[in-house]
């Protein structure tokens, strides 16, 4: 797991979580940094083969999947109700190197259809292998069996959907098997 926040900073509820993730969304050259010293310390590690894919939640899909569009060395990346705000350039055509997947709920309201559309055009003009789901009725932190609760607890539109998660988590390890095979 990846120190995203800095100095083994943890959040517990949104105003800080927010905070956090936004203060590093603001400086992509210090998400990318985060983010390969996380990629060299497993690439290190004797049990590691050459390839490597990356996965994330929320703020964590927003890396993995903006790493992935500044052209990162990694197999595949998915996204799971992941925020699409995108910090890094456009990507060149031939410079995306991962396949990518966004899990979202079609019901999310953190992400917005034009943060969808461009990610697209963005992709599309890479000629980046991707692809989004959007499942229907699932709002934020489908996959998370806390989020109902804590959804309520916050006011927020959280909620948990057993049926999504099973399939989005299905959907990332056929991903994950097809790119990750010696």
């Amino acid at each position: 797991m990846a120190d995203m926040y800095g100095d083994a900073k943890t959040a517990d509820n949104p105003k800080d979580a927010g905070a956090l993730s936004g203060s590093v969304m603001k400086d992509p050259k210090v998400m990318e940094a985060r983010f390969n010293a996380a990629q060299a310390q497993l690439a290190g590690h004797a049990s590691v083969e050459a390839r490597i894919a990356a996965l994330g939640y929320c703020f964590g899909g927003a890396v993995v999947l903006n790493t992935a569009r500044a052209g990162a060395d990694l197999a595949a990346v998915a996204g799971f109700h992941a925020s699409l705000g995108l910090n890094t350039p456009a990507p060149a055509p031939g410079t995306v190197k991962a396949k990518i997947l966004v899990l979202n709920g079609a019901d999310d309201p953190f992400v917005k259809r034009e943060q969808y559309e461009a990610l697209r055009k963005d992709f599309d003009a890479a000629k980046a292998e991707y692809r989004v789901i959007e499942y229907p009725g699932a709002v934020h932190a489908f996959t998370s069996p806390e989020a109902t609760e804590l959804g309520q607890k916050f006011n927020l539109p959280l909620s948990y959907d057993a049926q999504v998660d099973r399939e989005a988590k299905a959907e990332a390890l056929k991903l994950f098997g097809a790119n990750l095979q010696k």
